[in-house]
This record gives structure tokens, sequence and C-alpha cells, in this order.
């Protein structure tokens, strides 16, 4: 080891300055961390202190302190180490620092020292006078007759904010990475190697993530003769407003707090957490911070609950035993919590990655008076509970597994590990997409506002959905006359062609599985058939005897969802219900899933555009029941984060011909002159249908199509803006298919029928109707029309009266 060949004294205290991924934070590992000193460590002859070392994260019989308020006037070649090892009264040789950085309050530094004498404070914490020989006494006019008494506090508990790396540049400052730990942990042996000195938050994260602040999260989760009556939401204000401090020590002249912050839990930590979470989206004046929240890794979290029959024994009749019986797996806090925590972490641009045990844990025994964790091994938490985060989560990419047990799942051995290369990976990803997206963007809109839509769920300055006061009531007050029908469009083609693959995976997702609720999305572009595929699902789903209710939403934007959750409600209430809260309407929907058993089925269709739903997470809309199937259709690929993606491409060739002859091919000649129009097409389904629709009404050959077909494509490549979004280019195949749709509809519209002055009004009309929504136009929009502006081809639809 190169560094145990340093002299740890000869670095003067202005090489070994801030960590900022920069040579003084090298130095620092180098000179004072972990085993670098030439001689062996003092070993503790009291049996006591070893048992606290096994139990408090020590290794070779040290222990590991935090000292805050080491001022930053600290005279100049004044060394740290010498300095607190003269004032804690121990050798040079017996003291290691482990880390420096910068305080929460920005005033002073904060370290964690590792102390291998038999040390021991009088009380945790202990303070200390500072000597005026290790300090810069900078007397002002006010003050010059008291100069300031400077105190280190020196604790072993943890509890708290102990930021364990800062980043002197602030240009270089891009992100906040906070780390909490479980239930009876002990905040940095935790998160410490078993039987080893290294600490991966202190000792390999600051190089692996130079941009981020690192800061631990400490508080009192013992369990044994604990007198704290503290409880989960306890827990959890307190961690929130821990967590508000980072945002309100922001100096006035630095602006606002605008960093993100990513988060490493582990067991209990995360539920505290989520806790935290669920508190800030009910308080506005918490929404600056949960705007900058980008995500989390959660490792162990028992959302479901856990095995507490060990921990028991350990708090009966303590004033914590309550606490202790909120994690059990029939917890209703835990159940109440799963269902809150995505409404409150809603943002479409966030992430929350699980991590799940895979080796069964040893269990608490009392032995010889005390307590021990080597009972029978079992597994504590389920990878069901440690990966139910958010609906949309549940697959591979948010679900990893580490063959550790629950509390060694957060303990690396080194920077080499494999676990920890995994999860370095997951966070160097948040990390980057946190910075693309926080502070997230302000959302507007122009004009009045909707009366049918509240003024509700808006965005405060940093994007975070805001509640409005009166949100969604938990139950509605309707009278359920009837159960769910189907509320699906009769949109569904007369010659849908079966896709029996597509159909086969997208049913082992939404129909085989048994989950409390399934997201599966279909992705395609524009004319790919993912509607008509949605569309067999709800035929499917009514024909099961185990499916209540199929539900058909329109997400094309908040409006068409609104006018969606409205008819369903009606259906539901058999018309009965007046109010024009789309919140109500949901809440109707929501009340008759929850009171009948069985499964159900919504689809959110055309959620093409995100940004659409920026004032209103797309989730939000998702009826908050057990039991459902949830299905999406997008073209847009950042809608795959909402769950299990199936990506609808083209047909086969066997669905192809299908699609565009709607008979048995008739011969060999006929199948190859059908699979040529279908490579020209690109298999895409709606220019196929379009196609074999005018092939059938024109009773074409199918050798003459192309050639009609090329030449209605060169007129439309003509007419096509260089801006245009699907282009210009031949030989792009995304492009050609999608342009192969156009040339298509072209085609169709050489079917209109009449004379060619009926044909000239009839396309005028439909074109005009293509800047509408493709249901309920309302005559109206024309009688207006036709009595402000006198147009030719209003008259086709004109009686002589009207």
């Amino acid at each position: 080891d190169k560094a145990a060949t340093v002299d740890p004294n000869a670095a003067e205290e202005g090489q070994i300055h801030l960590r900022d991924g920069t040579t003084e934070h090298q130095i620092l590992q180098d000179r004072n961390l972990g085993n670098i000193s030439t001689q062996q460590p003092p070993s503790r002859s009291s049996g006591s202190d070893k048992d606290y070392a096994a139990i408090s994260g020590m290794s070779n019989g040290s222990k590991v302190y935090r000292v805050q308020g080491i001022p930053l006037n600290r005279r100049k070649g004044v060394d740290l180490r010498s300095m607190l090892s003269s004032i804690l009264d121990v050798t040079n040789d017996a003291l290691q620092i482990r880390s420096l950085a910068l305080s929460s309050n920005g005033r002073t530094k904060t370290a964690t020292i590792e102390l291998y004498e038999n040390f021991k404070l009088s009380s945790s914490p202990d303070s200390f006078t500072i000597p005026d020989e290790f300090l810069e006494q900078k007397l002002s006019d006010d003050d010059d007759l008291v100069p300031k008494k400077y105190k280190i506090i020196i604790d072993d508990h943890f509890r708290g904010l102990t930021v364990l790396h800062s980043i002197s540049d602030s240009t270089k400052y891009k992100i906040d990475c906070i780390a909490t730990t479980g239930l009876g942990g002990y905040a940095f042996g935790s998160f410490k190697s078993r039987g080893k000195s290294h600490m991966w938050l202190c000792d390999s994260l600051p190089d692996d993530l130079p941009n981020a602040r690192i800061i631990l999260y400490g508080y009192d989760t013992g369990m044994a003769g604990s007198h704290s009556f503290q409880n989960l939401e306890d827990f959890a204000s307190t961690f929130r407003s821990t967590l508000q401090t980072l945002v309100a020590r922001e100096e006035p002249q630095q602006g606002y707090h605008t960093r993100p912050i990513v988060f490493v839990v582990h067991s209990l930590g995360g539920l505290v957490f989520k806790e935290a979470l669920i508190q800030m989206k009910s308080d506005k004046n918490s929404y600056d911070l949960l705007g900058l929240i980008y995500g989390a890794l959660f490792f162990g979290v028992p959302s479901q609950g856990m095995d507490i029959s060990h921990l028991l024994p350990m708090v009966e009749s303590q004033l914590n035993e309550d606490l202790i019986r909120s994690l059990d797996t029939e917890s209703v806090f835990l159940r109440k919590q799963s269902r809150e925590f995505p409404k409150a972490f809603n943002c479409y641009d966030s992430e929350v990655v699980c991590f799940y045990e895979t080796l069964k844990s040893p269990t608490a025994v009392k032995y010889n008076g005390k307590w021990q964790m080597s009972g029978p091994p079992t597994i504590l938490v389920s990878s069901f509970s440690a990966t139910h985060s958010r609906p949309h989560e549940v697959e591979p990419q948010n679900a990893r597994p580490i063959n550790k047990t629950h509390s060694d799942m957060v303990k690396f051995t080194d920077e080499h590990d494999n676990d920890y290369q995994i999860a370095l990976a997951v966070l160097r990803h948040l990390s980057v997409s946190a910075q693309k997206a926080i502070p997230r963007s302000i959302s507007s809109s122009e004009g009045r506002e909707l009366d049918d839509i509240p003024r509700q769920n808006q965005r405060n300055a940093t994007g975070l959905l805001i509640p409005d006061e009166t949100a969604r009531p938990a139950k509605s007050s309707a009278n359920i006359k009837v159960l769910l029908g189907a509320s699906v469009p009769k949109k569904r083609v007369s010659n849908f062609v079966i896709r029996t693959g597509l159909l086969s995976e997208i049913d082992k997702r939404l129909f085989d599985e048994i989950r409390s609720t399934t997201n599966v999305v279909l992705l395609g572009m524009g004319g790919s058939g993912k509607t008509q595929l949605a569309l067999e699902c709800c035929r499917r789903a009514k024909t099961m005897s185990n499916f209540i209710a199929v539900i058909w939403i329109d997400a094309s934007s908040p409006l068409t969802v609104a006018q969606s959750y409205k008819t369903v409600a009606q259906k539901v209430t058999g018309g009965l219900e007046s109010t024009t809260n789309i919140e109500d309407h949901i809440a109707i929907v929501e009340e008759a899933l929850q009171q009948q058993k069985g499964r159900w089925l919504a689809v959110l269709d055309n959620f093409d555009n995100p940004k659409n739903f920026e004032k209103n997470d797309i989730r939000h809309y998702i009826p908050n029941a057990e039991n459902g199937s949830i299905l999406f259709t997008s073209r847009n690929e950042i809608s795959e984060r909402l769950g299990y993606a199936i990506r609808v491409t083209e047909m086969s060739e066997g669905e192809s011909l299908d699609l565009l002859l709607q008979r048995p091919v008739a011969n060999a000649t006929e199948r190859s002159q059908g699979l040529e129009i279908a490579i020209m097409l690109g298999h895409l389904a709606l220019a196929l249908d379009q196609a074999g629709a005018y092939i059938r009404a024109r009773n074409l050959p199918l050798q003459e199509f192309k050639p009609l077909y090329n030449r209605r494509k060169k007129l439309v490549l003509q007419e096509i803006p260089e801006v245009w979004e699907y282009g210009r280019k031949l030989g792009e195949t995304e492009n050609e298919t999608l342009l192969s749709v156009f040339v298509t509809f072209e085609l169709s519209l050489e079917q209109i029928s009449g004379t060619n002055k009926d044909k000239d009004q009839k396309k005028q009309f439909l074109t005009l109707s293509s800047y509408f929504d493709n249901k309920c136009i309302s005559e109206r929009y024309f009688e207006a029309y036709c009595r402000l502006e006198k147009v030719e081809w209003m008259q086709i639809f004109m009686t002589e009266d009207k």
C-alpha cells in the first residue's frame, strides 16, 4: 500500500482541504483513511468495549466518531489530525480521519474520525474547547474585548445530517445524495463492511460520484431497552423537517437551492422516506423541497411488511412495541402508505429502483441475558414486499436482486465489490437523469381554465405537482346503481386480424399474472395497430368471469381524460351525479371498484404527448383500487417507464396478407404480389387496411396498385414541407413507413363519390374535420360558421329551411 510509506503529518491543512474529488481529496484519503498506519492499532482490553465494537460497526478494536463544529478559521499550517489528537488527548497514530466536509450549515466543517485507543466520551454528544493556539483570531470592533471561544462537538450516534463529502467548487457541485439507515441501525456502521473498515459512502463514492455532496442521516431506532415511543409518522416528520433545512440554509444571494436530490434508503429508512414525501405533498411549505427529489435506491424496504416474529420478544411491553407491529405484513398503516406514496411522488420524471435480498438473515435470540442476531435464519423482507414501491416500477429494470442478507445488502467490501458496482451504476444513472429533470419545468396555461377541470394539482416553481386543498375525496357519496359496464368505444374493426405473438404476450401480462396492479404499455408508431389490440383486450376481458369492469380513457389530453371519466361515472350512477369535478368522477369510479370483488381493466389510449400532463401526471388518473390491469397505448418512447413495455412493430407476412386481402390467398402469384405491397407499406396495419379498402373498392388487380401508389407518393412528397416531422428523404425505413399511411389515405380520397364539385366540397369538409376530436363534433359549430361565412361546401349539409 503506497500510503504506508507516507508520513501522515507531512501534509499541511491547506493540502487536505474539502473532499471535492480533486488531489486534495486523494491526499486526505491516502494519508488519513483506513489501515494505512505502519503501526498496529492499540488493542482494547475491555470485553464490553469489544461487544460494543461488534454491534456499532467498528473493526480492529476501533470506533468511529463524528466531530462537528470544526471552525473554518484554523491557523495556517495547523494539521487537523494533530489538533484533534491534542484536544482529545490521544496519540497521533491512534486517530485516523475518515472524512472531512463542509457542514450542511455552511459555517463549519464536519469530520468522521476513527480512534484506536481506549477513548471514551463522558456523554454523547460531548464538547471540547479548541485552544487559541490552533485558531486565527479575527477580532471585530464590536467584540474585540471578548474573543469567541470555539468548541467541537463529538458524538458516536450520528443522528441528524452528517456531510461525508462536499465540493468546494460550486460549478462542480451538481447533486445531493442522502443515505439513511434502517431499524436498529447505527448510521455509520450500517453502511460499513462487516469486519472491515471500508465504508463505501465515504471511502469509495466520493471518487466515483465526484459531483455529489454525500450526506448520511441517522435517527434513534434502538429496540431492546428503548424508552422511545416514536412511530413512523414521527420519524418521517423529523426527517422532513431536517431535510427542509437543506433548502432553508441556502444563502439569499445564491438564490434558491436547485440541486436535485437522490436517496439511498435501507429497510425502515425507506418507509420513513415514503411517509416523509406523503407529508410533504400535503404541506405547501414543503413543495420546493419535494420538487427537488428525483428518486431513490430502495434496499430491502418492506413496503408490504416484514417478518417481525423474532423482534416482538425484544420489545414486548416496551413503548416502541407499536412501532414494530406497524411493520408486520398485515399492517394497515403500510397498506395505506402503499396507496398514498405513488400519488405523493407522482412526477413523471422520477425514478425508484428497488433492491431485494436473496439470502436468509439470522434472527434475534437472547443468550446470557443479551440479544444477539444468531437465531434461525429466515427471509426478513420478501422480494414482493421489497419491490412494491410504485405500480409502474415492478419490472426487472426497477427490481434488482442482491445475494446478501437483509443487513449486509448495504455493506460492500470495497470499491471492487460487484454489488457496489451495480448500485453505483444506478446512482450514476439517477444523477445524470436528475440533472436533466430538475429544476423541473414550470407548467403554465394560456387563456382561461376549463370549467370542468378544477385548478388542482398544479405545479409550483419547481414543477412539483401541487394538490388542491379540496383534492380527490377518499369516498364518493354517489348512489351506485349498477356495476361498471363496458365504456369501450365501438371502433373495433370488423376485419380485425389476430396478431398471435403480441396478444399472447399481452394476455400473459394483463390476465395471467397475479398481481395487485399490473401496468402494460403498448409502444409503437401511429397506425401500427395499438388501439385495435387494446380493443381486443377489452373484448377478452369482458368475456372473463373474474373481470367486473372495463374502463376506456382517452389519454390524448387532460380534457379528454376528464370527459372519459365523466362518461364512466354517469354509467356507474345511472346518470344521477351532478358534479363537474373530475376528482369526484374518479372517486365515484374508485368506490365502485373498491366495493366489488374482482379484477378490472383500464385502458388509457393515445397517451402520445406526456407534456400535456405536466400539471397532472397521467398516473394521477389511474383508479386507486386493487386487482387492476392498466393498459397504455403510446407513440412516445418515454412512456415505457409507466410499466412493462411491449413494442407493436410491423405485422408478420401472414398477418399483413390477411389484413390486405381480407380473404385466403388464391395462389403463389397473388401471395408474391401481396407481399410486395406489404413490404412497400412497411407492414404497417393502418396503411395495409387503407390500401386493401382502395383495392377492393376499385376491384383493382394487385399488380396495378404499385404504380398507382408510386405516382401518388411523388405528389405527396411535393407537398410536404422540409420541416415536416416525418421527413422527405427516401430510404429511411421509419419515415417511409409513416409516409405510406399518407399515400394510401390520398388514394382513399379518390374514392369519394359524386361530381367533381361534390368531391371538392367533401374534401374541404374532411380537411376541416381533421382539426376536431374524432367524436362528439357538435353541429352548433357549423351552424355558427354558416351564419358568419357563406361557404359553398356547406351547402351539401343544408336543407331548404336549415
